[in-house]
């Protein structure tokens, strides 16, 4: 019985090894026939991502792609049109369909991109230029012939991003930036979620800016249209200080349109902005500019002016080449500061530039009595110079005070002069 159980053994061992020999012989050839097509895969696929976006592709290694996956490590992009914007990423992952991209269908047949811990460092023409390039949805060319790009742009997903991107209006830095680029059937939906700190160029009215912001944009291409709601937190500039704010943002091309979206302050305000000037609106009503605004710096005396319940509109027109500010409206509203300590009613109507602001018929009336004032006051010293009328004025005094006059500058101060 033992001497059977030794034979069926050894039969078995016999069996095996002849097995794991033909096993050996037979798969061999095919395991190099599999690693030659998942590297000529490989290769397709970065041959044609940098088809499809006219770039430069480098890296250390990439993992093996019979899952469709592909994980490419110490990836770099350069654009070939715009050597300056590279792209550096420790991991990167693409999803494929390894059947569209046999058939030569890009679009369809990369699914989606992954970048981890990247550096992107862009460029205002470089990103009109890809989006011209990649997302026109195959238009020909001058000659007739078709340039290379995507059918479909592939899902995009962006985690621990920084970003560097110049314009020249000023360069953007992007921190801890996470983001998804969904493609829908005739646009695109992107939504991010980033610490963003701005330089601006030596003309642009901003020298810096610095704030957490969450985006949804929706766009066919942003050479285009685009429609975009930007909530930023509390932000800080060199010149103020703004409290949380959400606004809905549309270009087209290199006009932009500004709108803030309504909320609990009484403030309506939108902007305009075509490359070389930009024009804003405004309209409220008891509003107080010190619930969400307040001026940081050498403008902080201004603080004050904002201790006011205004209700009014205006615009504002600022051209950026030459730095010329004009603004004018309407207001009415109450004031109380350091400076003007006693609560007092206004309105009237106001035109000014970057020097003065001009007041026509300006109404002030506080316990005390009431002043109408026409004339400007110079925004360095706040010293008014013009026409005045006095009306039931009783400050020390028993009796009324009624008159006219003028206010003018003096080398060491103002003069007040009463018309008999």
């Amino acid at each position: 019985m033992s001497l059977e159980k030794q034979r069926k053994g050894l039969v078995l061992i016999i069996v095996i090894g002849t097995l794991l020999v033909f096993s050996a012989v037979l798969f061999q050839p095919l395991d190099r026939t599999i690693r030659r097509y998942a590297d000529g895969l490989k290769s397709k696929i970065l041959m044609a991502l940098e088809t499809a976006f006219s770039v430069e592709i480098r890296y250390k290694s990439i993992s093996p792609s019979l899952l469709r996956v592909l994980e490419i490590r110490e990836f770099e992009i350069a654009d070939k049109n715009h050597p300056a914007s590279r792209l550096k990423i420790d991991s990167l992952g693409i999803r494929y369909r390894l059947f569209s991209l046999l058939k030569g269908e890009t679009g369809e047949g990369i699914e989606e991109i992954i970048l981890e811990n990247a550096d992107l460092e862009l460029d205002e023409n470089m990103v009109l230029d890809f989006y011209r390039r990649v997302l026109d949805r195959g238009k020909p060319s001058g000659m007739g012939e078709r340039t290379p790009q995507l059918e479909k742009l592939p899902k995009i997903l962006g985690k621990n991003i920084n970003l560097t991107y110049r314009a020249s209006w000023g360069t953007f830095y992007g921190k801890n930036v996470f983001f998804s680029l969904l493609p829908e059937k005739d646009s695109s939906l992107l939504h991010l979620t980033a610490s963003i700190e701005f330089q601006g160029a030596e003309k642009f009215p901003l020298s810096s800016l610095s704030t957490k912001v969450e985006v949804t944009s929706r766009f066919r291409t942003p050479a285009e249209q685009t429609e975009t709601v930007v909530t930023m937190e509390s932000t800080q500039t060199d010149r103020f200080i703004l409290e949380k704010q959400s606004f809905q943002l549309m270009t087209e091309g290199k006009k932009i349109h500004l709108r803030r979206l309504p909320d609990r302050i009484p403030l309506d305000l939108s902007m305009d902005y075509d490359g070389e000037n930009i024009q804003a609106r405004f309209l409220c009503e008891a509003f107080s500019p010190r619930i969400f605004f307040q001026f940081i710096g050498g403008s902080s005396p201004l603080n004050e002016w904002l201790r006011v319940s205004l209700s009014g509109r205006g615009e504002i027109a600022y051209r950026i080449p030459t730095r010329e500010l004009e603004y004018s409206g309407t207001i009415d509203g109450v004031i109380k500061n350091e400076i003007i300590p006693i609560k007092t009613a206004f309105k009237g109507n106001f035109r000014g530039n970057n020097n003065r602001v001009r007041f026509s018929e300006l109404y002030l009336r506080n316990p005390y009595g009431a002043l109408t004032f026409s004339g400007a006051v110079s925004l360095k010293d706040f010293i008014p110079e013009g026409s005045f009328v006095a009306k039931d004025i009783r400050y020390r005094t028993s009796y009324p005070i009624n008159g006219s006059g003028r206010l003018s500058r003096i080398p060491d101060g103002l003069r007040i002069e009463g018309n008999h």
